[in-house]
């Protein structure tokens, strides 16, 4: 890949790494001209679509990680137990408005 006169460029903070989608980008970027541009294209494309992926799976898995879920079950759990009752349960019947 060109370094555009960058001696040792680095990678964006926050980029992840996957060794495996890194070696289909330098397989992709070695065909050169044995492949279209379109088709490089969208083989790039679709492997940042991958990392973007990854990304947001990362991110999910850390946030869900960091919530307490007996805490939050338990909330619920009392909030469900301290919910006033159905009207049908009064006696009562909702009525449509004319």
């Amino acid at each position: 890949m060109p370094t555009y006169g960058i001696s040792d460029p680095k990678v964006p903070a926050g980029h992840v790494n996957l060794p495996e989608v890194e070696e289909l980008r330098a397989r992709t970027l070695a065909l050169g001209p044995n492949a279209g541009a379109a088709e490089r294209g969208t083989i790039l494309a679709l492997l940042g679509s991958i990392e973007r992926a990854e990304i947001l799976i990362q991110r999910i898995d850390a946030e869900r990680k960091s919530v307490n879920r007996q805490s939050v079950l338990a909330r619920a759990s009392a909030r469900k137990e301290t919910r006033p009752h159905a009207l049908s349960d009064l006696g009562l019947s909702p009525v449509p408005a004319e």
